[in-house]
């Protein structure tokens, strides 16, 4: 992300009485914006009014020093200009700012330096420290909250860890659950990752107004990264988020978030339950259909179908659900799931016999083929 990337240099004393006297460098004067300081050079009257202006403010004399400190050592990083003063004097003012303890104001202000001081990054982190379930929060929370902002800085994920806070269901976790949580939340919210209208429409089945989902961590022992366990829960394994406040594990919270969540999501909209069914069949394909494309941001292809099958019914005797679906394929629904895997993986499968041949015969396909795109199932395949 673009913005990520300005990142503030090493805390300096600076402020507006003893900035440097100008050397000799009149060419980077010419090449700099009109309003921003350049180290070492002069800065403008109107820099200086700035700096002095937000010096001499209420807001800034009542925060402790070493937090003076850090205003002013990211606003003189890469240049003063009035933009930046105004955005950082907006946080500072914010109710919810000044009751913060020092460190965690410090972690306030390095993720609006880490934007360059982006006006719209100071608004969200403005209503983040301001909303009362924030306030409400112990100290260590609202670290884990702010570091997962600076992790994740983006008005996204710093908007969801603030709907996030308020619910009761967050709020009764362990903090190691809540770091677990909330870098889970923050990664997902990330707007340059996968299946947008997907992810964001899970999003809203956990933390919107109306939400009725929830979050458990559990240890699974690594046989899956999560499990729908009754109408309104998900349980997901601990390895794929450690309770820190890092930002976690690409790999992992990319599985665990964009895939798993987004499919137990779809589980639960559709009133999920293990039975021997065609139901179970259908929901258990659609939910991977589902996970799939929030992660990827495309559908499966016909390859990934066919090994999805294979995976979930074949390998190693029965395969992940084999056991459950067996009663199907032998029943009086078994031509539902075999029209269902026919239609994925554009083979036919009429019985058990080719049931069992449809994989093989579905390798001689050519390459063309097994890349196409599979047609997505019947039933919500984007968690509306």
């Amino acid at each position: 992300m673009a913005l990520s990337s300005i990142k503030p240099s090493a805390p300096r004393t600076v402020s507006a009485a003893n900035l440097p006297a100008a050397p000799q460098q009149q060419a980077l004067t010419q090449q700099a914006p009109e309003d921003a300081f350049v180290p070492g050079l002069k800065p403008t009257v109107k820099q200086l009014l700035e700096l002095t202006k937000l010096e001499a403010s209420p807001e800034f004399q009542r925060l402790d020093p070493s937090v003076r400190q850090q205003v002013l050592s990211s606003l003189h990083d890469g240049g003063v200009t009035p933009n930046k003063v105004a955005t950082a004097k907006a946080l500072i003012s914010a109710p919810g700012f000044k009751s913060m303890a020092p460190e965690n104001q410090k972690l306030a202000l390095e993720t609006l330096a880490k934007t360059g001081f982006n006006r719209f990054i100071g608004k969200s982190l403005e209503r983040l420290v301001n909303a009362p379930s924030f306030n409400q929060a112990q100290k260590v929370d609202q670290t884990a909250m702010l570091s997962q902002a600076k992790n994740y800085p983006n008005t996204a994920s710093i908007g969801n860890i603030e709907r996030l806070s308020g619910k009761l269901w967050f709020a009764s976790q362990s903090h190691e659950d809540k770091a677990r949580t909330l870098k889970t939340i923050a990664y997902m919210s990330d707007p340059s990752r996968g299946d947008r209208t997907i992810i964001n429409n899970t999003l809203e089945k956990i933390l919107g107004p109306d939400a009725k989902f929830d979050i458990q961590w559990v240890d699974h022992q690594g046989r899956k990264a999560g499990h729908a366990v009754d109408s309104d829960t998900m349980q997901l394994d601990y390895s794929y988020a450690t309770p820190d406040n890092g930002p976690g594990v690409q790999s992992k919270l990319d599985w665990v978030g964009n895939r798993t969540v987004p499919h137990e999501v779809n589980h639960l909209l559709s009133n999920y339950k293990v039975e021997s069914s065609y139901k179970f069949v259908e929901d258990e394909y659609r939910g991977w259909y589902v996970g799939v494309q929030a992660q990827l941001g495309r559908p499966p292809t016909k390859a990934e179908a066919a090994a999805y099958f294979k995976n979930a019914y074949i390998d190693d005797m029965l395969g992940i659900y084999g056991g459950t679906a067996s009663g199907v394929r032998h029943g009086k629904e078994a031509g539902k799931m075999f029209d269902l895997i026919s239609k994925a993986i554009g083979v036919p499968v009429t019985d058990n016999e080719t049931f069992y041949t449809s994989l093989t015969e579905y390798s001689k396909k050519g390459t063309g083929v097994r890349n196409e795109a599979a047609p997505p199932p019947p039933g919500n395949i984007d968690n509306r």
